[in-house]
């Protein structure tokens, strides 16, 4: 969602508004259908985009829904024929690539914040995809694979040489491991130097430039009592944390390549 907004800030030049208010009565109900009705648009159209790659592939696409964990509903596309590896991570990456770029596209020109709801849920439905993706690239593409009947697993075909040495899942979990822990850590600090101003009795305390996105707390006291407000800094602590992340996934590999 701050992904979006930042794009949309960029590519529009309006100050995203992603504050959405939930009222009683009909204007409320109506707010919350919308809402509703914005989160579901994303998933046709992404299980659509999975089959016609498939199609594109020589697949015959089959969809469907089914509940994980007999909780948690899902729609997917699926079909019986195999793939290559690179041939399936164009049909997993597909729904994420093309709907995001007519989602930019569509931003601009009419530059609502409510574009960010069915673009946010189509990543979010995308993190399957992506993980799926990202275990294929352990794979050469000599490798043949073929999704389950309901499309949350994969059998691969190959040889044992066909498979990397190193793991690129095990990469990318560290990334989020450690951009993780330093957007926590970066935002914790923030918080206690608000109460160390409290304590110490400072007049007031800036982080960021409240006029940009860099922006990330304000505390101040005035006659009439404390104050304090906090941004997004997304670009500041998001900035922060990639870096963060990377520099704890580059560690782990020196570490497993070169043990003491």
């Amino acid at each position: 969602m701050f992904a979006f907004g930042w794009l949309f800030h960029y590519l529009t030049g309006h100050p995203p508004d992603v504050t959405f208010s939930i009222e009683s009565g009909r204007d409320g109900l109506l707010t919350f259908g919308t809402f509703a009705a914005l989160l579901l648009a994303a998933i046709v159209p992404h299980e659509l985009i999975h089959g016609a790659a498939m199609s594109r592939c020589g697949g015959k696409p089959r969809y469907g829904v089914g509940v994980a964990y007999f909780v948690l509903p899902y729609a997917y596309a699926t079909s019986d024929e195999t793939y290559t590896r690179n041939q399936l991570l164009g049909i997993l990456l597909a729904p994420l690539v093309l709907i995001s770029l007519a989602g930019l596209v569509i931003m601009v020109i009419v530059p609502s914040s409510w574009l960010f709801v069915p673009l946010a849920a189509n990543v979010a439905g995308s993190v399957g995809d992506l993980w799926m993706a990202i275990l294929l690239l352990e794979y050469s593409s000599n490798v043949r694979i073929q999704e389950t009947a309901n499309g949350v697993g994969i059998g691969i075909y190959g040889s044992e040489t066909d498979r990397q040495t190193y793991s690129y899942a095990s990469l990318f979990w560290n990334t989020i491991l450690g951009s993780t822990v330093t957007f926590g850590t970066l935002a914790g600090a923030s918080i206690l130097a608000v109460f160390g101003a409290l304590i110490f009795g400072a007049e007031s305390l800036t982080v960021g430039d409240p006029e940009t996105w860099w922006y990330v707390l304000d505390y101040h006291r005035d006659p009439d009592g404390s104050g304090a407000s906090f941004g997004v800094g997304v670009r500041l602590l998001g900035v922060l944390s990639v870096i963060g992340g990377g520099s704890y996934a580059l560690l782990t590999i020196v570490h497993e390549r070169y043990p003491k």
